[in-house]
């Protein structure tokens, strides 16, 4: 009960900061927000430009990490929230060296936003739960910076063989719970206006990582670039494994403008759309002929272990036919599963030097002494 009206008043306050930024438009509807809306308008002060100009000085103003990812994780699917907001900082930061690049959130409102998310997807948008599914994964990398450490090595490794990728490394030494630090060997900006070399870079390096690495990122704030002009991903939310479907997602949305129809379609049609942010003065597609002329990245060979074994019958080999395992009661299963009792089988006793020991003794005093 305590902490049903806990959750109840952190609800208050967060419709309150959006009633003092015009952002209302936000929670609007929702069924998880109802009882907030027949008094919470009160506190709303009127704030000059469109709900996009709006919502993105809330977000500046908030900097609070773990609302900025449900935001992202929800904004992500277009068929949801049809106007994405982008918070991109302006300013230009100088990397050189040993750097401490970030440290781990010390909010106190994880099990508020866990349980907000949870609420809105049984009340509001059922179709919502793969995009949890992330959410989780990224408070782990918002409260443990060693998670965030293995998330952006993971991403330096898949693009470190491209020729205009940044390289920087993760201090694991200087890297704990709290503290993610980086090595910058050269100088660095992390910066997000591009000069068109650059752009381009970035639509090369995006291109590499999804159709030779399999990886790729759906959202990045910043980037870190070099002196020619060499980027790479530095603030970004998270690192999403590439399949061969989605390959061919990605051709068809580029060449048709086919809508997505799965979380991880949605994903890939917000990265695009952010990477063309970043990229306004070129065409991000025209650096991609040698990935779109390929019609088809799915495996065109899937073999069973049943064809596998007549494939070897009939080249002269007979290895005779798998025969699953089969158990007919949950028993069987418990049984084995249950070390102290399966020691008390009869295999087991015959298997033991508890039952040979007595036995090779017997046969060494007959063998010497009769």
């Amino acid at each position: 009960m305590i902490n049903k009206f806990l959750q109840f008043i952190k609800k208050q306050r967060l419709a309150i900061l959006l009633a003092r930024f015009d952002c209302l438009f936000v929670i609007s509807g929702l069924e998880a927000f109802k009882y907030a809306f027949p008094w919470i308008k009160i506190f709303r002060r009127k704030q000059p430009g469109d709900e996009t100009e709006r919502l993105r000085n809330f977000l500046l103003a908030a900097q609070n990490p773990l609302f900025f990812a449900v935001y992202e994780e929800v904004s992500s699917r277009q068929d949801i929230f049809a106007a994405p907001v982008y918070v991109f900082p302006e300013d230009e930061k100088l990397l050189t060296g040993d750097k401490l690049y970030k440290k781990a959130s010390d909010s106190k409102d994880k099990a508020f936003y866990r349980t907000l998310f949870r609420e809105i997807i049984r009340r509001d948008y059922p179709e919502l739960k793969e995009q949890y599914k992330v959410f989780e994964h990224r408070l782990d990398t918002i409260y443990d910076m060693r998670f965030l450490a293995s998330e952006m090595e993971l991403v330096c490794e898949a693009a470190a063989g491209f020729a205009g990728f940044c390289p920087y490394e993760v201090d694991w030494l200087g890297t704990t719970k709290e503290k993610l630090c980086l090595i910058f060997e050269a100088p660095v900006r992390s910066k997000r206006l591009l000069k068109p070399k650059e752009q381009e870079n970035l639509s090369r390096l995006f291109a590499y990582m999804f159709f030779e690495k399999s990886l790729f990122v759906s959202y990045w704030r910043n980037l870190c670039v070099g002196d020619r002009s060499q980027v790479s991903f530095i603030d970004f939310d998270a690192a999403y494994p590439v399949t061969p479907e989605l390959k061919n997602y990605l051709i068809r949305f580029v060449q048709s403008q086919q809508k997505p129809s799965r979380p991880e379609e949605y994903k890939l049609r917000r990265a695009v759309m952010v990477l063309q942010e970043f990229c306004p003065d070129i065409n991000i597609f025209a650096a991609w002929d040698e990935y779109l002329n390929l019609t088809d990245f799915s495996p065109h060979v899937r073999s069973d272990n049943d064809n596998l074994l007549s494939q070897l019958k009939n080249g002269g080999f007979d290895l005779g036919q798998y025969q699953p395992v089969e158990l007919r009661s949950p028993e069987e299963l418990s049984y084995l599963l249950q070390s102290k009792d399966l020691k008390k089988g009869a295999r087991f006793r015959k298997s033991s030097i508890v039952y040979w020991g007595p036995l090779a003794v017997l046969f060494y005093v007959l063998l010497n002494y009769f």
